[in-house]
């Protein structure tokens, strides 16, 4: 009791500062051959014949974790995403790896009759006796597998890309009792661009907030932009199914940005979100919040630039480096950094340790 007494006015000057500091730490120099290789092992998830991307990792009752991503065959190009993804998942016995084998969670579907299609962008959590898997879909009006595969074939400078499919993304929600399934999704698109976002509503991160009901950050167009720049927005509901309503304003409001996961912090009572910032300059960063609705850069606005750096003292900059997701342990501290990378002719997952500094 003494003890607890001696760090409850530590905990109390925490409460509701941005104190929050990370540092990324070097992965083993073993991981740069697998990344070099383009195999799998500790810190990296590679799967032959598919691009792998989008990780959330969650433990399971039996001690194991499981590795929730989307994935789509190689053979469709990098650009299947858009129109053959769907949400897999992998076990291992530590959160770093390896994993094995992926099984399909939810699959692509055929967009039959105009139906939504596609799964992708999947974060796993569990909330109260269920686990949710926010997602988003695709929908092309009369768009069958012989069109969807041309736009894979073509990627963005396909017409249908930009007319009919991505402004036809939009977030949905599968529930279930367990990590096994069966997976229920919920049949509708739980909101429609507006407000901060328009055209497409997509990427999303929910997160139970402590005095009740959820919160969601969702990607969208920036209402007014000449170039190509998204906004990040948040919506409120009393339920992970909702009803949802977005907030008026934006979460990120200067740059271009993308891939928001978030969390809310127990011990300085605050909400923090990382994300993707696109360009020659981009980086991973996060954001900070009292409330959840009004967000502000956190103290430190950049967690690492896009180099991976080894114990070795070497480095490596991959293609890409995105869809940044943070693990956290059961009092709510940052453990794991998952990252979307890409490699030399795949995709995979890179999972970095964090410390707090």
């Amino acid at each position: 009791m003494r003890r607890l007494l001696a760090l409850l006015p530590c905990a109390l000057c925490l409460a509701g500062q941005d104190t929050l500091r990370l540092e990324v730490e070097p992965l083993p120099a073993a991981t740069r051959v697998l990344l070099e290789k383009g195999e799998s092992g500790r810190h990296l998830y590679v799967q032959e014949g598919w691009f792998t991307w989008c990780p959330s990792l969650i433990r399971e009752p039996s001690g194991h974790w499981r590795l929730f991503h989307s994935r789509w065959p190689a053979s469709r190009t990098f650009a299947g995403w858009l129109t053959h993804s769907e949400v897999a998942s992998a076990a291992g016995a530590s959160p770093e790896g390896p994993f094995g084998a992926a099984a399909t969670v939810l699959p692509a579907g055929d967009g039959a009759g105009g139906a939504w299609f596609n799964a992708h962008n999947p974060k796993i959590e569990r909330f109260g006796e269920r686990h949710w898997l926010h997602f988003i879909r695709t929908r092309g009006a009369g768009m069958e597998e012989e069109g969807r595969a041309a736009v894979a074939r073509t990627g963005p400078s396909h017409p249908a890309w930009k007319r009919d499919l991505r402004p036809n993304q939009r977030t949905f929600a599968a529930r279930a009792p367990s990590l096994d399934g069966p997976w229920e999704i919920l049949p509708e698109p739980l909101l429609e661009p507006s407000g901060p976002i328009r055209v497409l509503a997509v990427n999303p991160a929910v997160v139970a907030r402590p005095q009740g009901g959820y919160l969601m950050i969702v990607k969208g167009d920036r209402p007014g932009a000449r170039d190509f720049v998204r906004n990040q927005a948040v919506a409120l509901a009393p339920d992970p199914a909702g009803p949802w309503r977005l907030q008026p304003e934006p979460v990120i409001a200067d740059l271009d940005t993308e891939d928001i996961s978030a969390w809310h912090d127990p011990v300085r009572d605050r909400y923090y979100a990382v994300f993707h910032a696109t360009g020659p300059d981009g980086f991973i960063g996060m954001m900070t919040s009292e409330d959840g609705v009004r967000w502000t850069r956190a103290a430190q606005f950049r967690l690492t630039d896009k180099r991976l750096r080894f114990d070795d003292g070497t480095s490596l900059v991959p293609s890409m480096l995105e869809r940044p997701w943070v693990l956290r342990d059961d009092q709510g501290r940052p453990t794991h950094l998952l990252c979307a990378v890409g490699l030399r002719a795949t995709t995979g997952i890179v999972i970095l340790r964090l410390s707090a500094r």
